[in-house]
């Protein structure tokens, strides 16, 4: 059975609520660096002492480089990090933690060891231990040092909080009984106590990686789009209420607020306020408006076909290639390119060919640069493809990091195509056609 205090301890609020900013406290002072000191790549402060307990807050500034541990609105660690270099930027936003794994290794880059992973995304991206040059560097994940990697993985647990921004204030105290919640929270919570104690519970065992005396995991998510509040158990709605929000149209911005204390008449959060980079642009209504049909159905940018009462997804539009009426996965093509030592990356296009044809283009990235071995490797990879595929294949040569990838580590195809015919229109060296 959880109490009133299991369920709020944890809580992790991400609100587009403009009501924050005018309750917020005086930002706090580091206690670590003097002002204009700076951290070398690899260095870190931690000081658990300051705040031996409570709720813990982790922010990863990109503009930085540097990550900032709060327990209980106290900062007790802040670290150099490496974040996502060109190409596989880390996402910004709020995560929480959905795994931890202390012996790591990754399933896409060459079983690459990666210490103490707290994996944010199911994308792949994570908080590890990894290399620290100074500069953004990884494939999207955040690089810790090692040792503070360790120490950072004993005090979280699945569901504390992880923001990633580009530029985020430092926790401030707010006091105030409706801010996340709608002024029947005391009400709203009680129900669901009730609720818990008609339940016949059962032991069950801790999640992987995780504390095995975890407190059950609430979080508050209010939506504006939704106009609701909801409050959540371990991922599961357990209470929604309806919620206003005074000029609607306006962009407010994401807030984040993390349960302090339960002490007094009402409970006190510690809250960040994030601006991204993007943050000032304005709502565009007509975005919305251009994917929905005039019956209502969302154009999802799928293509399919219909066997009976069955649909069939083919792939994503944009993706797809088609050579002489077949649909050709292009993961196929980048699974045979993968296989091959000598390449670090691949990216599977379609291109136009004459009378409306379409031309399948692998391009990869070699880890040699003896022209030689590449163009043996181009023509051994073109055969593989026509054995195993029964296509002809345009195999091109890119430069290192030139293939991008979205801010959740998936290969952005269509930014890729979209580079690669403009590059070759415009007749430059930055691709080099090694056609078998």
């Amino acid at each position: 059975m959880i109490s009133r205090r299991q369920i709020l301890q944890g809580i992790t609020a991400a609100t587009i609520l403009g009501l924050c900013r005018p309750l917020w406290a005086a930002k706090r002072t580091s206690h670590f660096l003097k002002p204009g000191e700076k951290l070398k790549p690899g260095e870190y402060v931690w000081e658990p002492e300051l705040s031996p307990e409570g709720p813990v807050a982790i922010l990863v500034s990109l503009p930085e480089q540097m990550a900032h541990v709060y327990r209980n609105g106290i900062k007790i660690g802040v670290t150099t990090v490496s974040t996502g270099r060109k190409g596989h930027r880390t996402p910004t936003g709020v995560f929480v933690i959905l795994q931890k794994d202390k012996h790591h290794h990754s399933s896409i880059y060459n079983n690459a060891s990666m210490p103490n992973t707290q994996r944010l995304t199911w994308g792949g991206v994570c908080l590890h231990a990894g290399g620290l040059p100074g500069y953004p560097s990884s494939h999207g994940c955040v690089h810790l040092p090692l040792e503070f990697s360790a120490k950072l993985f004993d005090i979280t647990h699945l569901g504390t909080s992880v923001i990633v921004a580009d530029d985020a204030s430092a926790p401030a105290d707010v006091v105030h009984p409706g801010i996340v919640l709608s002024g029947d929270a005391d009400q709203m919570i009680g129900q669901e106590l009730a609720r818990d104690r008609r339940k016949k519970h059962k032991a069950v065992p801790p999640a992987a990686g995780d504390h095995p005396n975890r407190v059950p995991i609430a979080s508050v998510v209010v939506s504006g789009a939704d106009r609701k509040s909801y409050l959540l158990k371990d991922g599961e709605i357990v209470d929604q209420k309806p919620i206003t929000i005074a000029n609607p149209d306006q962009p407010l911005g994401t807030h984040v607020l993390v349960l302090k204390t339960l002490e007094g008449k009402h409970p006190t959060w510690s809250t960040v306020s994030i601006r991204h980079a993007d943050s000032t642009a304005a709502v565009r209504p007509t975005d919305t408006r251009n994917v929905l049909s005039e019956d209502g159905w969302l154009n999802t940018g799928d293509l399919a076909y219909r066997v009976g009462d069955t649909l069939v997804i083919a792939g994503r539009v944009k993706d797809m290639i088609i050579v002489n009426g077949r649909n050709v996965w292009p993961q196929d093509l980048e699974f045979l390119a993968d296989q091959q030592p000598e390449i670090r990356n691949a990216c599977a296009i379609s291109i136009p060919g004459k009378q409306g044809t379409e031309l399948a283009v692998l391009l990869i990235e070699c880890r040699i640069n003896n022209p030689t071995v590449r163009v043996n490797l181009a023509k051994h990879l073109h055969g593989l493809i026509h054995k195993e595929i029964g296509i002809d294949c345009i195999i091109e040569m890119v430069p290192r990091n030139s293939i991008p990838r979205t801010t959740s580590g998936k290969l952005a195809r269509s930014a890729m195509r979209n580079d690669y015919l403009n590059l070759k229109e415009a007749a430059t060296e930055g691709f080099r056609n090694v056609k078998a």
